[in-house]
């Protein structure tokens, strides 16, 4: 990621370097002991976000701002990231970060005993991963759909060589019937 890094900060280029931050972070994150900095990278690239008013990736950067919050056991924050993430999400329809976000604000607002939220975030969750399940339904029915299409029509192709093969074959025994004869 740092190699990445030095090459979008030689191009200048405001949302790769965004990308590689956010990029860096998450990598500090899932090694849990990086707490900061991958709050550092999170935070350079919310501010780069923020400038450039890429509000769905800023709403990527909030969530991962949340779960690094949750490592480093500061639920109030993590929270207010992660509400953060979620209205951002669904004002700029990111059904990926919807789900993330308001599966984690249910968990969070469940052990925080405000069963209120925890549910109105369950009922989001439940909402976007159902539609997200529909859609990946849909798509693998459209894709069998389209295989089945085309095995027919390979499968057409295939008889009708063999049926002129066979005519062929056909034809040229009956010629060389009338030629021995």
């Amino acid at each position: 990621h740092m190699n990445s890094l030095t090459i979008s900060h030689k191009i200048k280029f405001l949302p790769s370097i965004s990308n590689s931050l956010q990029n860096t972070g998450f990598t500090y994150y899932l090694m849990h002991d990086s707490a900061d900095k991958a709050l550092k990278y999170v935070r350079q690239a919310m501010k780069i976000n923020r400038d450039i008013s890429n509000y769905t990736k800023m709403a990527d950067n909030y969530l991962l701002s949340g779960k690094i919050h949750l490592v480093k056991n500061d639920p109030l924050t993590a929270i207010n990231h992660l509400e953060l993430s979620l209205q951002l999400a669904q004002q700029y329809d990111n059904p990926q970060v919807i789900m993330d976000a308001s599966g984690m604000l249910s968990d969070l607002y469940a052990r925080r005993k405000d069963f209120k939220k925890a549910y109105v975030n369950k009922l989001i969750n439940n909402e976007i991963n159902d539609s997200l399940i529909s859609g990946e339904n849909l798509k693998r029915i459209t894709q069998l759909e389209m295989q089945r299409n085309f095995d027919k029509e390979q499968n057409e192709t295939q008889l009708r060589h063999l049926q002129e093969s066979l005519a062929f074959e056909t034809r040229l025994k009956k010629n060389r019937l009338f030629r021995n004869y």
